[in-house]
């Protein structure tokens, strides 16, 4: 399978080249490493973010490419299905890790006070 990750505001300018490419059998939408490169800091809901990634999701339903993104919380993965959005990553392997590790902690917390 060829994903192509689209992670920067060149590569959204490039878009429909890159969508024409034989072979491509979807797109992953970089947000949070645009933002960064786009020098928004990690804000992936900046106007500029929304509209290149609107932009790729336009280019990918016209050529039928099936769109993967990241979300961080299941709040918002209705809105991304409702603009095409067809595969959904739920936060990375850390971010997942990391969380399991601070609930294990916190489950055994008690015994940390108990001599």
């Amino acid at each position: 399978m060829v994903i192509a990750l689209i992670e920067t505001l060149e590569a959204v300018d490039n878009i429909e080249e890159i969508v024409s490419v034989e072979g491509i059998d979807a797109v992953f939408l970089g947000a949070f490493d645009m933002s960064v490169g786009g020098g928004f800091s990690g804000q992936v809901s900046h106007p500029t973010i929304q509209k290149a990634l609107d932009k790729i999701l336009e280019a990918c339903k016209k050529r039928h490419i099936p769109v993967m993104h990241t979300t961080t919380n299941g709040l918002d993965i209705d809105s991304w299905i409702q603009k095409g959005v067809r595969m959904i990553v739920q936060g990375s392997e850390s971010g997942v890790f990391a969380k399991a590790c601070v609930e294990f902690l916190d489950s055994v917390k008690h015994l940390r006070n108990k001599k």
